[in-house]
């Protein structure tokens, strides 16, 4: 994996700064809830490097994923795939108004 740390956290603390002042600022909840889901759901203004590197994150993890899908016995992935449906619901449950985010697969490598 590539060594993401430090960029990580100069954009997160630039996040993090970003919000003090809207906060100070006095700025409405729409405003917050934009900000928050650009930042830590879309990922919207990813510096260019590091918007590559959380790709490149992002592919190999699922490259690992497959892989190990190829190790599991038919036991093992029915198990697996229980305990992500269980995840998925618990998620789920926790949404006011519930629904799946969409996404796209895409290939590892």
């Amino acid at each position: 994996m590539p060594d993401s740390a430090r960029a990580w956290e100069g954009y997160r603390r630039a996040k993090r700064a970003g919000l003090i002042q809207l906060l100070r600022s006095g700025a409405d909840q729409a405003q917050i809830h934009r900000y928050l889901t650009d930042w830590v759901v879309e990922h919207r203004d990813l510096p260019p490097a590091l918007r590559q590197t959380h790709q490149e994150i992002r592919q190999r993890i699922s490259g690992l994923f497959v892989g190990l899908d190829g190790t599991l016995s038919p036991r093992q992935r029915a198990h697996l795939v229980e305990r992500l449906g269980d995840l998925r619901d618990d998620f789920m449950a926790l949404q006011a108004k519930p629904h799946l985010a969409a996404f796209s697969c895409t290939g590892a490598g």
